[in-house]
């Protein structure tokens, strides 16, 4: 008879925003995982970015959008 184990990978997705003056913000990547950040000018895509953990970086936007890189 075999055994059954179990694994659990805990990751958090955790994005800073620090402004730094107008619209321009430095995001922050305080999670355990890399994330993928799109920046947005109302609804306008500007640049999507890829913030690996505990980078920053300076971005011009009025809206933030992230998630887990896969």
């Amino acid at each position: 008879e075999s055994e059954i184990r179990t694994l659990t990978i805990e990751s958090r997705v955790d994005l800073k925003l620090r402004k730094i003056d107008g619209e321009r913000y430095g995001l922050m990547n305080a999670g355990s995982v890399d994330l993928n950040v799109e920046v947005y000018d109302g609804d306008e895509l500007n640049e999507k970015i890829i913030l690996n953990q505990d980078e920053e970086k300076k971005v011009i936007g009025t809206k933030f959008v992230g998630g887990q890189n896969e």
